[in-house]
Formats: structure tokens, sequence, C-alpha cells
């Protein structure tokens, strides 16, 4: 289960020509929860929300909650390692994930946590984060191990949720890209990070509050020289 758990739930590194943290900040409301569903192949499998708050010092907090409540495993898990885990055939999965980032007065990421809960067992892996000088230390809590891990961060890099979307990314626009770094504790430590690439494709019509706006379509894809899987 740690390749279902950590590619898709861990925080992520955008680096490139990403939207900026203190421009997504200041075109969120402070206080209104931003809802999203969340669909595999078409079909609902849960939703996502997330909350802001400023405080009167300039930091910004940032709440955010994913819930699974029929996550097809055997869709998630790549074949060959469907043997680590057993038969998953027609498995769905109850996932709870709750993360807090907190964001100093320049709009730069300074401290977050994210706590996963599997099927009603609370906290199953949690990991803390902090930024000092350029690195990230990442504590991880899974069970009763317990380790700690430092990834250098890149000038304008971002570290974010990878399963909360932004419900506003300003200043976007057509053919613009950048690279996404899916960080994960239980690769190599010499191949900490998994690259993938990011590309405001085109603009799409969507239903949002009850009507059509037009929407532009950013899309990820995996590094073909990656060597993750």
């Amino acid at each position: 289960m740690t390749w279902l758990v950590w590619k898709k739930v861990l925080p992520t590194l955008l680096v490139g020509e990403p939207p900026d943290y203190r421009t997504i900040l200041q075109s969120r409301e402070e206080g209104a929860a931003e809802c999203w569903h969340i669909r595999w192949n078409d079909q609902p499998v849960g939703w996502s929300a997330s909350r802001l708050q400023r405080s009167a010092q300039g930091v910004t907090e940032v709440h955010s909650r994913v819930h699974f409540e029929r996550l097809p495993l055997d869709k998630m898990v790549p074949k060959n390692l469907q043997f680590l885990v057993g038969s998953v055939e027609g498995y769905q999965l109850l996932l709870d994930v709750r993360s807090q980032f907190i964001f100093d007065p320049l709009g730069g990421l300074s401290w977050f946590e994210v706590r996963l809960n599997v099927s009603g067992v609370e906290d199953v892996v949690k990991a803390r984060g902090q930024i000092t000088g350029g690195q990230l230390h990442v504590t991880v809590h899974a069970g009763e191990v317990t380790y700690d891990h430092d990834v250098p961060l890149p000038g304008r890099t971002m570290v974010r949720d990878a399963l909360s979307p932004d419900a506003r990314m300003p200043g976007l626009r057509k053919g613009q890209s950048w690279t996404v770094e899916i960080y994960s504790p239980f690769r190599p430590p010499t191949e900490p990070l998994e690259l993938v690439h990011a590309m405001v494709e085109r603009s799409e019509l969507i239903e949002w509050n009850g009507r059509m706006v037009e929407a532009l379509l950013v899309v990820f894809r995996s590094d073909p020289g990656s060597t993750a899987r």
C-alpha cells in the first residue's frame, strides 16, 4: 500500500513556470470552503474541500480534506505490484486525508502536516514538513516506524497537496508549462522525486455553481524519461 498512499497523497513540489503561492492565496476568499467532486474514469469516487484563514500578522493557514468513498483499488495499483497486496478485484478503499499548510506573510510555505486515515483507522500515516534555508525536512510516522528525510528545494519551488485542486490559478495562459516533482519518502534516497509535466492545453466549458463557465484545461503527464512507475 505504500505506492498508493505516498504517490497519491504526499505533497508535490512544483518548479518551472507554475502559478506562484502569493497570487493563488490572494485570489482565495477567506473562510469560504472550496469543494470539488473527484471522479476516476468518469465515475464518482469522493470529494475534496479546503478553507483558508488569515491572521492579523499576515500568516495564512490552508486546511484541506480529501475523502474517497469508492476508490477502485484494482485500478489504482499497477498489475506488476498487485501481488504485494493480494487479490484486489472489485475492492473499494475508504481513504480520508486531512492536511494543514502554513504560509508566511510573503506567501512562502513554512510548515505542513498531512494525516491519512484508512477505513476508519486514524493516523495510519502522518507526515510533517518544515522548510528552512532551502531545505524541506519531512518526518514520517507510519505505524511503529518513524524516520526523517531532507529534500533540497530549488528557487521558485512550491510544495502543495497533490489531491487538493486550486479553485483559482490566476494568470494562466494557453501553452504555459511547468514541471511537477512528486516527492515520496518511500522512493530510493538517491531518487526521491518523480517528474511530471504540466501544460495549459486549451479552454473548455465546465459547470461551476450551477452555470457553464469557460476554464483553462491543465494536463499532467508523466516524464517519459523518469525511472518511476
